[in-house]
């Protein structure tokens, strides 16, 4: 990220603030700030992950894990942003809503400029910031995402490890770009892919996988005490939202990652930021099922063209995967049907 670069958009955006109050992290009571935050998402999404338990975010902003920055005009609260710390030593830029046009902007830019300045304060060697970039359009009632992406890919310089429909909102799973400011532009998200396998064997024994969290995803990984792959792979066929394989790609683990690939149902999606245990890149892979629709991707200029078609391209297979996940669950509704007696009928013996 290039601090003057951000200082000097916050400076154009300033003069459009005519009217508008500014509300820093701690201005509010941690109750009101977490209401308000929940009325915005709810007023731009109909529903929001976050919103399904108000009393962890009000402790959380307690504890200083969530920064949130809101903004006020002709009286009510009209955009807001977040920082929220994720455990590790990155933070993420996100819970962005504006309801008035430049707001938004001004917050999400506001806070990223608070994470610069943390490091230079506090002499951190690292403090990224990554983000989950909504990469959709229009679609149900809900706005695009163009302006989300210029902010975080162009302004912020974000770099894009993985694309997947990750989360829902409103009765609709939308298209994420997972991001960061710790890794190094110019790669697709298919080149960071085919670097982390590196045309590596995928021969031997396919370990056995855990579904080890189930909101507001379902994430899976390898692990010796779980069940054989093929019956997880199954198992997942139907199951509304996105469900991810996560994966480092070590000797042990490449036959499951062989066998994934190889499966229709799988798109290979993207990599994690960090490495794993053993210092191996950690692919994901995943799938969409269910019958909630899908919002339709757009890739904007925010990112190179080789990088946006690269992008387009891999979203476009979670469609097809999705359509594959729905036929598969009607013909196991059928088998399932057929093996069940039919409920009221009755043999003629007249």
């Amino acid at each position: 990220m290039n601090k003057e670069r951000i200082l000097g958009e916050l400076v154009q955006s300033n003069k459009s603030l005519t009217g508008v109050e500014i509300f820093s992290p701690g201005s509010l009571t941690p109750e009101a700030t977490a209401g308000v935050l929940a009325l915005l998402l709810k007023a731009m999404y109909v529903e929001h992950g976050v919103t399904k338990n108000i009393p962890k975010l009000v402790e959380d902003m307690k504890n200083d894990r969530v920064k949130t920055w809101l903004a006020k005009k002709d009286g009510d609260f009209v955009a807001t942003a977040s920082l929220v710390e994720q455990g590790d030593d990155a933070w993420e830029l996100g819970r962005a809503v504006s309801l008035k046009q430049g707001i938004g902007k001004h917050l999400m830019l506001t806070a990223a400029l608070d994470n610069l300045e943390t490091i230079s304060c506090q002499s951190l060697q690292s403090r990224p910031l990554v983000a989950e970039v909504r990469a959709a359009i229009p679609f149900m009632g809900i706005p695009g995402s163009d302006a989300t992406q210029h902010i975080c890919l162009d302004l912020l310089e974000l770099v894009p490890h993985a694309i997947a429909p990750l989360f829902g909102h409103a009765g609709r799973q939308e298209p994420f770009l997972l991001a960061s400011s710790d890794l190094k532009p110019g790669e697709s998200i298919s080149t960071k892919m085919q670097h982390a396998i590196g045309g590596r064997s995928i021969q031997g024994p396919i370990r056995r996988t855990k579904v080890v969290m189930q909101e507001p995803f379902h994430l899976i990984v390898p692990d010796d005490n779980g069940r054989p792959a093929g019956e997880t792979l199954e198992s997942l066929i139907g199951v509304p939202g996105c469900s991810m394989f996560a994966i480092e790609v070590t000797d042990a683990n490449m036959p499951l990652v062989g066998m994934l690939a190889g499966s229709e149902l799988m798109v290979l999606c993207g990599v994690d930021r960090k490495l794993g245990p053993d210092g191996k890149p950690i692919l994901f892979i995943a799938t969409l099922g269910g019958t909630m629709p899908l919002a339709p991707t757009h890739i904007t200029d925010a990112l190179p063209q080789n990088i946006q078609v690269d992008a387009q391209h891999i979203a476009d297979q979670f469609t097809k995967a999705n359509n594959l996940q729905e036929s598969l669950a009607s013909i196991k509704k059928w088998e399932s049907n057929i093996k069940k007696p039919i409920i009221g009928a009755s043999i003629w013996q007249g």
